[in-house]
């Protein structure tokens, strides 16, 4: 009688892609970090020299509307950046696997 059994094996070791997600955060932040100086440098433009008049409001109410869209778009980002992560690793490991068939015969006699 002859068998055949099918498993899924890991061929190469396991890894740890959890610094992809403080590398891409970090990235993320710098461009925040970047962000935040440019609206303070508008703010200080605006306020500091003392700019009076319809195009100064709405220069500072444009600056302050797209700052705070920005600081969303920031947060679904760091999100984004753990799921890709995730689904980049589970890719990864996937492909460390091999399916082996493994066939072998009785050779034991039954009396």
């Amino acid at each position: 009688m002859e068998f055949t059994d099918y498993e899924m094996t890991q061929i190469i070791p396991k890894d740890d892609h959890s610094h992809k997600i403080r590398m891409l955060k970090n990235l993320a932040d710098d461009i925040q970090s970047q962000d935040e100086r440019f609206y303070a440098l508008v703010k200080s433009t605006i306020e500091g020299e003392g700019q009076k008049g319809k195009i100064a409001v709405q220069l500072g109410l444009a600056a302050t509307l797209r700052k705070q869209k920005e600081q969303g778009l920031y947060m679904s980002l760091a999100m984004k950046i753990i799921q890709v992560v995730g689904n980049f690793s589970e890719q990864v490991e996937s492909n460390k696997q091999q399916k082996i068939v493994i066939r072998y015969k009785e050779s034991a006699e039954i009396k």
